[in-house]
């Protein structure tokens, strides 16, 4: 039996779903751990049919001491919501059981799928670059950022790490530059127009940006997988494939 603060577990939800859950698959996934719950839901990203980038995922982390683990993928993000809004008692238990998910008196039918694990098997990657930034600052960047809409961002936009500043544009034109700290001195990777969309709408203190390079082979142009963490909270993710550099 897992078990979760109710009212915490509420204002969650309803904070994912500003996040932009209206506009997603419909489907929640909850992963169960041993310390922490990660609620996660997923968007089509407006670029998919252009340049493959997928998905964008928004998540969030709540603390726990679960007796079971797994994952659990819920068809129904919105009705799921509104069968916890009205809960009154203190907690909330689960039980992960003959592949459902039961809560309290209401069950829902549940697929698990390792598909679904990547969040968690990259969650303390080694190979992951760290920046730590003001996240008032990113979000007026971006927001700045989105103005010039003559601007081609259909590969997505360009941000290059140079030694505690972030410079965001497009490959061929800086716009807004960010203080900030990071355990590596150069970095470059693109971040999707819809992700920098989303964050130009989300409210953070603080913003970390995690990083993982993926080279791909040598016929497949890598991608990078970047989650955005709000707050110690909040996770925002999407895989962007790699694409050519318009010098080359």
């Amino acid at each position: 039996m897992n078990k979760l603060k109710t009212k915490e577990l509420q204002e969650t939800i309803t904070n994912l779903f500003k996040l932009g859950v209206e506009k997603t698959n419909n489907n929640l996934t909850i992963v169960f751990g041993k310390t922490q719950t990660l609620l996660l839901v997923r968007k089509l990203d407006e670029f998919y049919q252009t340049n493959n980038n997928g998905f964008i995922e928004f998540a969030a982390v709540l603390d726990a001491e679960n007796q079971e683990e797994g994952l659990v993928l819920l068809r129904d993000a919105v009705n799921f919501k509104k069968g916890i809004s009205n809960l009154k008692s203190e907690d909330v238990e689960f039980e992960l059981t003959d592949n459902q998910l039961v809560v309290n008196n209401g069950t829902y039918v549940a697929k698990y799928s390792s598909l679904d694990m990547r969040s968690r098997k990259t969650m303390n990657s080694q190979t992951m670059v760290t920046i730590d930034l003001n996240g008032r600052e990113l979000q007026q960047a971006y927001k700045q950022l989105l103005l010039y809409k003559g601007q081609d961002w259909l590969n997505g936009i360009h941000h290059e790490l140079r030694q505690n500043e972030l410079i965001i544009g497009t490959d061929t034109l800086s716009l807004e530059t960010i203080s900030c700290s990071g355990d590596k001195d150069k970095l470059e990777f693109l971040v999707t127009y819809d992700m920098a969309k989303t964050l130009s709408k989300v409210k953070a203190g603080n913003v970390k940006i995690c990083v993982e390079e993926n080279e791909g082979s040598w016929h497949i142009r890598g991608s990078w997988y970047i989650r955005f963490i709000l707050d110690g909270r909040y996770l925002l993710e999407s895989t962007v494939k790699k694409v050519k550099r318009t010098e080359e």
